[in-house]
């Protein structure tokens, strides 16, 4: 994709010269102007919108090159454009994939984007379109004041809206309003002048609807001139221009003009003669070129019919361009070009034979798909007409036949010419194969968007421009060291995915298979395990059955998968054959739920004793296993091989171990709590009551999950039945005994619901409990107990996952729900209660995300770009997180940390206003605060100690989210994501020893930033900012060598020189306390400083002939600074 790039383009008339060129003088980079009215940034096609009339652009690789490595502002523009080319389709694509759009950065996520479309696009999804939100006003108003516009946009709107969804648009405001101003701007243009067609030409000009607009009120000289130019010579070689006479002889012209024509490939009719005359005319060098484009420009239509109109401007939007640079001849997306391509390039491969690359090698022309195939199709249709081969007698083949034909060229050139057409040929046949392997719709839409066409050039070319696209792809995604890890990291990529997703379809009983030593199975051996059995038992299905019989085509469907379940009728052939599951379930005194009858099936598949001990054993194997096949999505698999590793070679304890610590992401874990409350809230028929039970479930199960099992632990190892009373029970216990478990009032509306408002307190307290030896008989029980907790800890997950995503609440029972039912039974009355895909409440969803996301995409094109330089400088991520959190980092300053203490201490929301604090003296995060800053004595013990910082902090939010009214749930968590993104920022920045310091000053909660400068060019230096209500701005720097400390406090507040002063005093004094160097400090107030700046602009005073200061003495030094603003 291409920002468009203000680029001149001169192709004037020749005057007095015998060769012409044509130049072009690019703007100033930068110059190119980017607006947010819709649509005005080309992100598509080669980034010049007159490449049909020469000159030579920059290419969108280009652009996107530069986007990936260069300023602030191409950053910000892809997340412009990105906004206004995703449709809730490919949101959903990518959510389902497990990217989080928010998180992703802009290159990975323009890559996402791309292969989503092309994957759609193969599956023929149909765009649904959300234009509830589409508001006629705010597009007449974009619009701006127009004669018909309130008529205009009334019968456009529903007609963009259908054609932007079938091109995988998003239908908004701003797309529309773009969309209907270059209607009506379109539907003015009438029949074309010759003045207006000469400007087109003698400028350069290609025939867009802003183009054409303007050709029309700037064309006012007469076309008729005395004097023109045309060209002699033929094609490209001896080409030169000569002066046309004061009267023209068309006589003497004739035979140039029929050259030309035919040259163009036009019929040589009157009007192509007519066209080449007026040429000459004109004054315009009469070249095939030119000819071709006032025969287009002629046979242009106009006005043009106004659905005609809106498909171009569309079309044009779909390839990246602004609708007002829509070629009036035609625009085809890219999207099909890009399909058709891949599949011709296919066929043409293998249907193209030696002797038409001889054919073309032979004649000179340029090796390229379009001349092989004509070549190709020559040599059929020759063959068709050509005598049978008894009647050939000593016909010799065309290759011998052109090598004898050449009878007046000596031996050794023939000899000469063989062997250069003979490689030739070997070259264009690897060629064609390396194309055939390269090219793919995606790898097809970069070359499209770049100008490349590709039937067109030259194939050692195009092998050179697909292998540039595949590196420059697989450089965004993978991000190795080269071009070569690169590529080993892609093949690992696509082999993982797919080993995966034919695990999903392998037969379920191979847990039996691995029953022993599943932990330390990997993907592959699981999976070679998987196809050995899936090879048996197709082949005894197909043994038994008819193989004619459809029903045995596809035998994976007869039998019991990992992931998938067998089709109905067959699943229910599985049931019969397995009929007394119950009865052995019941004989052995456990539960008939969906997870034990499969383990008995597995066992059953793989004759293996039935028994308690082996039901377990089973079904913790394969919750592991599903578990992790389920969780490996593209965005995880592409993580972990960014972060070199194999996911292949990688054992089921290491993979869930590493998919674990991946889930315990706090904005992801909001964003599903937020998910489920909104899911809850669409349901009909849910009183207040089942509300809050639903929502005390969903935190339970969270509290089992998020403690891998443990607070469950003591039942597992008394082996009491997992049902809610005894869950419940256990949670509460393990609150009461420290292990990090919040239990509060949101657990109320479970217990109403579980004991049907009877003795409440009675009832829970009736459930298990843990006796006082409990954790030494937990321990004692080892590996058995730990393995069961993970196991109630995975199925706590799920059933989580299927609340937020899955379930209409308006299916299920709350009168089935008791004090005794089961976790697993719960997990299967959860399943049944599923919602359709097709359901409103999903569209509801759908719609609902797409405009949070659209919101969030317009919030961040409103950021000072200062915020994604300063992320550049720190080498974070330029996402929309990312950019969301440095924007209240550097702007609101101390703005995170106050909001997540005085939240978390219920001080009032007119405290919260005026940043003073009533009741934080018990703060854990103030509390980590004091303690990272007396561990301030060198670089890793500061990060620790932050890191803590951040932890508490977390804690703290959480502490908002799942405790409390859940009724302002909902709010808090909107507020929530948005603290967690902030921190998460804090915690990254903080590794590139850049600290931001929650602490309490005068009584008002703030956050000091805090610098250590130890590079080359800013060696041994400190830098402290803060801004508060009482002091105002202040910044301080401190430069040290191995024998002096020398800074600034600067401070623009004059009402508190005598504080600061009295600051100076007692920094001075700490300094000297701590160090025997010299100490030299001062005062300086000023109009303006510039806290987001303050430390960069200026390096450490002159270091000659000093030796360098360690770390651990610019950590001395922060700490006795930091110390004196603690006492304040």
């Amino acid at each position: 994709m291409n920002i468009t790039v203000d680029t001149q383009y001169s192709a004037s008339v020749p005057v007095n010269t015998e060769s012409t060129t044509t130049t072009y003088k690019p703007a100033a980079q930068g110059t190119g102007t980017v607006a947010r009215s819709g649509y005005t940034l080309d992100i598509a096609d080669k980034v010049m919108d007159n490449e049909a009339y020469g000159g030579h652009g920059m290419t969108a690789e280009e652009i996107m090159q530069q986007a990936a490595n260069s300023n602030a502002q191409s950053k910000k523009d892809f997340m412009i454009v990105m906004s206004s080319c995703v449709s809730g389709e490919d949101l959903q694509k990518m959510q389902e994939e497990g990217f989080r759009p928010g998180s992703v950065d802009v290159e990975t996520y323009v890559t996402i984007v791309d292969r989503i479309k092309v994957t759609l696009a193969k599956a023929g999804v149909e765009v649904e379109g959300y234009n509830d939100d589409l508001d006629l006003a705010t597009i007449e108003q974009i619009v701006g004041s127009r004669t018909n516009a309130g008529t205009l946009v009334n019968e456009l709107v529903g007609k963009l809206s259908d054609a932007l969804q079938e091109s995988d648009m998003p239908v908004t405001n701003e797309n529309i309003a773009e969309l209907v101003g270059a209607v009506m701007e379109a539907s003015g243009i009438g029949e074309l002048s010759d003045d207006a067609i000469k400007y087109l030409i003698v400028n350069g000009k290609a025939p867009t609807i802003e183009n054409i607009y303007k050709a029309q009120y700037s064309s006012t000289e007469n076309v008729r001139q005395s004097q023109g130019y045309y060209s002699e010579g033929q094609g490209n070689y001896g080409k030169y221009y000569a002066k046309k006479a004061d009267s023209i002889n068309w006589e003497n012209l004739e035979s140039r003009i029929d050259s030309v024509v035919k040259e163009a490939g036009l019929d040589t009719d009157a009007a192509a003669f007519e066209n080449a005359r007026w040429l000459v005319e004109a004054g315009i060098e009469l070249n095939a070129d030119n000819l071709m484009k006032v025969t287009e420009l002629r046979n242009l239509t106009l006005p043009m019919d106004q659905n005609a109109i809106a498909d171009i401007c569309v079309k044009a939007m779909e390839n990246g361009k602004a609708p007002t640079k829509a070629d009036m001849r035609g625009e085809r997306s890219i999207a099909e070009q890009a399909h058709e391509i891949a599949e011709q390039v296919g066929k043409l491969s293998g249907q193209i034979s030696d002797e038409a690359v001889h054919k073309v090698a032979e004649s000179g022309k340029e090796m390229n798909i379009k001349n092989l195939a004509e070549a190709q199709e020559q040599i059929e249709k020759q063959q068709v007409s050509a005598p049978k081969p008894e009647d050939q007698g000593d016909r010799v083949s065309g290759r011998e036949a052109a090598t004898a034909a050449d009878i007046d060229t000596d031996e050794t050139n023939v000899s000469e010419a063989t062997d250069a057409a003979a490689l030739k040929e070997v070259q264009a046949r690897r060629q064609l194969e390396e194309i055939r392997l390269m090219m793919t719709e995606e790898a097809n839409r970069h070359l499209l968007k770049a100008g490349i066409s590709v039937d067109t050039t030259e194939l050692s070319k195009l092998v050179e421009a697909l292998r540039a696209v595949e590196e420059r792809i697989n450089a965004v995604l993978f991000q190795g060291a080269d071009a070569e890890e690169n590529t080993e990291r892609a093949l690992l990529y696509e082999e993982t995915l797919t080993r995966t997703k034919e695990l999903a379809g392998m037969p379920a009983a191979v847990i039996g298979k691995i029953l022993s030593k599943v932990s330390q199975s990997t993907l592959l051996h699981i999976h070679e395990a998987g196809r050995e059995l899936q090879d048996q038992l197709e082949n005894q299905l197909n043994q038994q059955g008819d193989n004619k019989n459809p029903s045995h085509k596809k035998a994976s469907e007869a039998y019991e998968t990992l992931m998938t379940e067998p089709r109905r009728d067959l699943g229910d052939k599985i049931s019969k054959a397995f009929r007394n599951i119950d009865d052995i379930l019941t004989d052995l005194g456990l539960e008939t739920n969906e997870s034990n009858r499969r383990a008995v099936r597995i066992l059953g598949y793989n004759r293996m004793e039935i028994d308690e001990d082996n039901i377990n054993a089973v079904k913790e194997a394969d919750r592991q296993v599903t578990g992790v096949i389920g969780r490996m999505t593209p965005a995880t698999t592409l993580q972990m091989i960014r972060e070199q590793k194999n996911p292949l070679e990688m054992t089921m304890e290491e993979l869930e171990a590493y998919l674990d610590a991946q889930d315990t992401d706090p904005v992801q874990d909001a964003e599903k709590y937020s998910k489920f409350l909104q899911r809850l809230d669409r349901s009909g028929g849910i009183n207040a009551e089942e509300r809050e039970a639903y929502i005390g479930i969903y935190r339970m199960f969270r509290q089992i999950e998020k403690s891998d099992g443990a607070v469950i632990g003591s039942l597992v190892a008394a082996g009491a039945q997992m049902n809610f009373k005894n869950m419940l029970s256990a949670v509460r216990t393990a609150a009461d005994k420290n292990m990090d478990v919040r239990v509060d009032d949101g657990f109320g509306g479970l217990e109403e619901l579980i004991t049907k408002g009877k003795a409440i307190d009675a009832q829970i307290n009736a459930g298990y409990h843990d006796p006082a030896n409990g954790e030494s008989a937990r321990q004692e029980a080892g590996s058995d107990t730990a393995r069961q907790e993970k196991y109630y800890a995975r199925l706590s997950g799920e059933i989580n996952d299927e609340l937020a995503a899955k379930t209409d609440f308006a299916k299920l029972d709350p009168s089935d729900i008791t004090a005794e039912t089961t976790i697993e039974a719960f997990a299967d009355t959860v399943k049944t209660a599923r919602a359709t895909e097709d359901s409103r409440q999903a569209e509801q969803e759908k719609a609902k995300d797409l405009k949070s996301f659209r919101n969030d995409m317009h919030e961040v094109e409103q950021i000072d770009e200062q915020i994604i330089e300063a992320l550049i400088d720190y080498g974070q991520n330029i996402s929309m997180d990312n950019v969301q959190a440095a924007s209240t980092l550097i702007f609101e300053r101390g703005s995170l940390f106050r909001q997540i203490i005085q939240r978390n201490t219920g001080d009032t929301e007119d405290d919260e206003a005026d940043g003073t604090d009533t009741a934080t003296d018990d703060s854990a995060v103030l509390r980590q605060a004091d303690s990272f800053v007396d561990n301030l004595t060198d670089a890793k013990k500061a990060g620790v100690s932050y890191q803590e910082i951040i932890s508490e902090a977390n804690k703290a939010v959480e502490q908002m989210i799942y405790t409390g009214d859940t009724a302002s749930a909902r709010i808090d968590i909107k507020a929530a994501k948005a603290l967690y993104k902030g921190l998460s920022l804090a915690g990254n920045l903080a590794r590139e020893e850049n600290y931001e310091i929650p602490m309490n000053i005068r009584g008002e909660i703030t956050s000091v930033n805090l610098k250590i400068y130890h590079n080359a060019s800013k060696t041994g230096k400190v830098a402290v900012t803060m801004d508060t209500q009482s002091l105002g701005k202040v910044a301080a720097e401190f430069d040290v060598t191995n024998d002096r400390i020398s800074g600034m406090i600067v401070y623009e507040n004059k009402a508190q020189k005598t504080e600061l002063a009295q600051i100076e005093a007692a920094v001075r004094q700490e300094f000297g306390s701590t160090s025997d160097r010299k100490i030299n400090v001062s005062l300086v107030h000023t109009q303006s400083v510039d806290l987001n700046k303050f430390g960069q602009d200026r390096d450490a005073g002159s270091t000659a002939g000093q030796e360098k200061v360690s770390t651990s003495e610019l950590y001395q030094t922060a700490k006795a600074f930091l110390t004196v603003l603690k006492a304040v």
